[in-house]
């Protein structure tokens, strides 16, 4: 679930395509980094757990990237 979660971090906070995500995390195809992606998006909205460890997780790293 980390991986998944880190792809949707990148995916939001940058503005890297699916591609280059996936040539990032050791040449993962498209496909698979959206399916990730989309897994993550849909689960924020069930899981509040989650949700909120990726509201801290986005507010460090802007903190870190000021």
């Amino acid at each position: 679930k980390s991986r998944f979660i880190a792809v949707y971090l990148i995916r939001t906070l940058t503005e890297y395509t699916y591609s280059e995500i996936g040539s990032e995390l050791g040449g993962k195809d498209h496909s698979s980094i959206m399916h990730a992606y989309n897994k993550i998006k849909n689960e924020i909205d069930n899981d509040l757990t989650l949700k909120e460890t990726i509201k801290n997780l986005t507010e460090e790293i802007k903190k870190y990237k000021e």
